[in-house]
């Protein structure tokens, strides 16, 4: 086996533990938190080679954070490197442009610990494939059920010798290969196995071309994206909405039961809000507004989950 190393430099406000603590993939393969060392790992494929990156701050200045990562597996050529380097990037939105989201941090209450703490990015996966059938398994489920079908899930894809209970992500191939039957009585998907099923099945007879919708997640505008989004049976406008914010379009919120539930206690005494008055409450923040409601209640995430000082 072998391992190449490098280097990211990102400008503050950046820390890596609010980065990747600040979505739920962190606790769904190929990702993987390890508070004890303060390290982030994630399963990463390139054709049929496993590669195993684990990521941590190597030091920390006034002005910036340098990140080193290590990645292990097969070969280590310059071309390997890159990708896995560029990988690494989108994961943890390296490349993320905040300036007016943190502007509006600082003159809210609510919102000022964000830059301190480093936050403000939404990890994502480096594939958008295994994103897209994530979102499935997170519609209309409690998130801990959620969590125990994307592990039940992720036992179809590979694991490494260093960290044998992590797996890659199942490619569409192999939930194809694997079966309806499977998804159902193994993974127990309930009405999603059929989605995802369909959609693996699309993906792996050139149906459906992930990397075009990949391409254009960047420079699309919110409605497209949304529509293109929602070509994938089983993902509605919630969970459009919950991608969009992921791909980096901040302006439309996701409004599930627990959006409704934190609303109700927070601002309307206990009275369950429509979805638009919801949509009223940031109405102000624009093209903000669904990064503001989204760390708006990862306060209280990081309540039960102190970060260190930054």
């Amino acid at each position: 086996m072998r391992s190449c190393t490098w280097t990211h430099h990102v400008k503050k406000p950046f820390r890596l533990r609010a980065t990747v603590i600040s979505h739920g993939w962190c606790e769904v393969p190929p990702m993987e938190w390890d508070e004890a060392k303060q390290e982030f790992y994630t399963a990463e494929r390139i054709g049929d080679d496993l590669y195993l990156i684990c990521v941590k701050e190597k030091e920390i200045t006034r002005t910036d954070v340098t990140l080193k990562a290590v990645a292990h597996g097969p070969q280590n050529t310059s071309s390997i490197k890159h990708e896995l380097r560029q990988r690494v990037e989108r994961i943890l939105r390296l490349d993320a442009e905040l300036k007016g989201f943190y502007a509006i941090c600082r003159k809210e209450p609510l919102l000022r610990r964000i830059p301190k703490e480093g936050a403000g990015r939404i990890l994502r996966g480096s594939d958008l494939f295994a994103d897209l059938v994530k979102g499935i398994c997170g519609t209309n489920i409690a998130w801990k059920q959620a969590v125990r079908m994307m592990h039940r899930l992720a036992t179809l894809g590979p694991s490494h010798s260093l960290r044998p209970d992590l797996h890659a992500f199942p490619t569409a191939q192999e939930i194809v290969d694997a079966g309806l039957h499977f998804l159902t009585d193994e993974v127990r998907l309930g009405y999603r196995a059929e989605f995802i099923y369909t959609f693996a099945q699309q993906v792996v007879a050139g149906e459906f071309d992930v990397e075009e919708l990949r391409a254009i997640e960047k420079d699309a505008d919110s409605d497209s994206l949304a529509k293109a989004y929602m070509r994938v049976k089983g993902i509605g406008k919630t969970t459009a909405n919950y991608l969009l914010s992921m791909a980096g379009h901040y302006d439309r919120l996701a409004i599930d039961s627990a959006v409704i539930n934190y609303c109700r206690d927070h601002y309307f005494d206990g009275r369950k809000p429509a979805p638009k008055e919801v949509e009223k409450l940031f109405e102000s923040y624009g093209k903000w507004r669904a990064l503001v409601w989204w760390f708006e209640l990862w306060q209280n995430y990081v309540e039960n989950n102190p970060l260190g000082p930054v």
